[in-house]
């Protein structure tokens, strides 16, 4: 199977950070907020269980 550029090639880390998929982590990343907004909608405007858990995940995906 062919693979372009791999993340675990010979490559240093500062290769393998440039050829991330911008593209597809931004996507995430505004799907991840929007579904927070959503859920904050949902709960009548309280940060309850789902809510909290749900940023914290983004949270902790973020670092």
């Amino acid at each position: 199977m062919y693979h372009y550029k791999r993340l675990n090639s010979d490559q240093s880390f500062f290769q393998k950070i440039k050829n991330l998929d911008y593209i597809l982590l931004t996507c995430i990343l505004i799907l991840s907020i929007l579904s927070i907004f959503i859920m904050y909608s949902t709960d009548g405007g309280e940060f309850l269980y789902h809510t909290k858990s749900h940023l914290t995940k983004l949270v902790v995906f973020l670092f």
